[in-house]
């Protein structure tokens, strides 16, 4: 199993959850809701801070050919990742 790969997906799916939460912000703003507007600067800041970590330490090269074993990893943590990042 590659971890790198791994850690790779792991920094798009954390973009990707970064700007899921955009929507969100969006919404606080409009409805004037500020305290949960600095609740989800923070959520999309970690999330974008953790992509760039992931993209600095993974290794994309090989994120096309996926073995199942690799696939049920990056699967796993992306989940615990996602409940992490909403826990915010």
């Amino acid at each position: 199993m590659n971890a790198k790969v791994i850690i790779y997906l792991l920094g798009k799916i954390s973009a990707g959850l970064a700007i899921a939460q955009l929507l969100p912000l969006l919404m606080s703003v409009v409805y004037g809701e500020y305290a949960t507007f600095r609740t989800f600067i923070f959520s999309i800041a970690v999330a974008v801070i953790l992509a760039g970590i992931f993209d600095y330490y993974g290794d994309g090269r090989g994120a096309r050919n996926l073995s199942v074993r690799e696939g049920i990893g990056t699967v796993f943590f992306s989940w615990l990742l996602a409940a992490a990042l909403g826990a915010f």
